[in-house]
């Protein structure tokens, strides 16, 4: 029985007019706690945004809300029109830059012609900042906006350049398995040769983070205070680069320098912006995306809900075939190739994907496969195009990936079966990387199930969608074992292995089709 007024009631859009099971719990779980962290691990379906989005309106002060990507903004400004969007200056097109504009260059490329190029940043008076201005027009309505939405890199950047978006009482972040890489990543920093040209500073001859930090602090001091976008850009570089302290890793791969803070975790104040209630929200945070972000577990509530979807309908089912890793050889590929069809074989009636990881190991399969005449693969460049083309064919065809792991959702028939060709294990071959799993032993396989929960769950997006879900590296069977904790025990319930490759039958006499 519900014991909370209809979401309506408490202010949200008119199509979420009732809750969903379990919604109503969670929510009375994050509302009742004083601890300043609340951790909602809410599977797909729970309908974890409705109830953010609630705590929002029932709090007096203003809340901000951010998320991972421009499109997960676009979705959400969709579903509730009183969220206040704002981007980077790279969105938004510059009236003066553009056709008609008094700094207007028909022979400069569009994507030179929007607000982070403006001329305002040259002390150009413009006479769109106080209105007209895209770009300053969005950023005044998030400014005065009770909920307004972000993203990631726009929310740190906000803060840690200027005042940011004014005082909040609650942060809300959405799709917190990612923060601690958005955090580390907002503060990964690279030079390449044309911007070491732009100080007339010798660079330091070592690796040695305090030099480098000495040499960005007189490089800052050295350039005038405005300047034309590329020096600009240059002086937001050195400024990360002047902030490293002893513990950041500095590496250089053919005259690219990289800086990377070892520990992201000392940095989250710049995430957490000093408010008093921070929430995150996500279908697979852990505990381990607290500690990772230096979240002290007295301070936190961690809420985690069963999912709807029955086990049956998402099942993961492991397959004998190879382990898969940087040792395998062309012969032991061909196996793998060979299991992989066997899956298809049974499965012509139906779309599939095969998630491989890397591009070389997709091209492997293409050429190998005994499907070559369903198959759809995709460069870097061409993803969401040949994802389009995909979801549009009909049956049969099988999306060869190393890229549809997460941000891209395929319900009903656009997807009955997923491969999971390889355990995604981070690529360690890094510096940064190898300091951070020095430090931390469980880094790789905290990043590793993160990634396998993720594409596991592409398929079933509903209580009555299903999808088959195969593992064909045989790492898994160590793995399960090592890195159970780290995802919801809704996943692991649904593990399950098989001697040889399952017929398709019972699922189609599960669901009649």
């Amino acid at each position: 029985m519900n014991f909370l007024p209809s979401p309506v009631e408490l202010g949200a859009p008119e199509p979420f007019h009732s809750w969903r099971e379990g919604q109503e719990e969670a929510l009375a779980e994050a509302l009742a706690t004083d601890k300043r962290f609340v951790a909602l691990s809410l599977p797909t379906g729970a309908g974890k945004t409705l109830i953010y989005m609630i705590m929002a309106l029932m709090e007096e002060g203003r809340t901000a809300v951010v998320t991972s990507t421009k499109a997960l903004q676009q979705q959400l400004q969709g579903d509730f029109n009183f969220l206040r969007d704002i981007r980077g200056k790279n969105n938004y097109p510059c009236l003066e830059l553009g056709e008609g504009g008094e700094h207007y260059d028909p022979r400069a490329p569009r994507m030179d012609r929007n607000c982070d190029a403006g001329p305002c940043l040259d002390d150009f008076k413009c006479v769109h900042r106080d209105e007209g201005c895209s770009y300053f027009d969005a950023y005044k309505s998030a400014l005065k906006s009770k909920i307004p939405l972000t993203n990631y890199s726009y929310w740190m950047s906000s803060y840690y350049y200027s005042e940011g978006l004014g005082e909040f009482d609650q942060l809300v972040l959405d799709e917190a398995h990612k923060a601690d890489g958005e955090l580390a990543g907002f503060f990964h920093t690279e030079l390449a040769p044309t911007d070491l040209a732009l100080t007339r500073f010798t660079r330091p001859t070592t690796l040695d983070p305090l030099e480098w930090r000495k040499w960005a602090k007189n490089g800052i001091e050295a350039i005038p205070k405005k300047g034309v976008p590329a020096i600009e850009k240059f002086k937001t570089k050195l400024s990360r680069v002047k902030g490293m302290d002893s513990s950041w890793v500095v590496d250089e791969q053919d005259g690219m320098f990289t800086f990377d803070p070892r520990t992201p975790r000392k940095l989250a104040t710049h995430l957490f912006a000093g408010i008093d209630k921070v929430i995150l929200v996500s279908a697979t945070v852990r505990p381990k995306t607290c500690d990772l972000l230096g979240i002290d577990s007295d301070d936190l509530l961690f809420y985690e809900a069963d999912s709807l979807f029955p086990a049956s309908n998402r099942k993961l089912v492991h397959i004998p075939t190879i382990r898969v890793n940087y040792k395998t050889t062309p012969s032991e590929l061909r196996v793998w190739v060979a299991r992989i069809d066997q899956i298809v074989d049974r499965r012509k009636d139906r779309k599939g994907i095969l998630h491989t990881v890397s591009y070389k190991r997709a091209r492997f399969f293409a050429e190998h496969s005994r499907h070559k005449d369903i198959l759809i693969t995709h460069g870097s460049r061409d993803t969401a195009q040949k994802i389009k083309k995909f979801k549009k064919a009909s049956a049969p065809r099988l999306l060869v990936s190393p890229a549809t792991t997460t941000g891209y959702d395929f319900p009903g028939d656009q997807v009955r079966y997923q491969i999971l060709g390889k355990i995604a294990f981070p690529d360690n071959r890094s510096k940064i990387m190898q300091a951070r799993c020095e430090d931390d032993k469980e880094l790789t396989n905290y990043l590793a199930m993160q990634e396998l929960v993720q594409s596991c769950g592409r398929g079933v997006r509903s209580e009555d969608d299903w999808c088959e879900n195969f593992i064909v590296d045989d790492n898994w069977v160590w793995f399960k074992n090592a890195a159970k904790k780290f995802a919801p025990s809704w996943f692991i319930r649904a593990c399950g292995s098989a001697r040889t490759v399952p017929d398709a039958r019972y699922l189609k006499v599960f669901r009649g089709i």
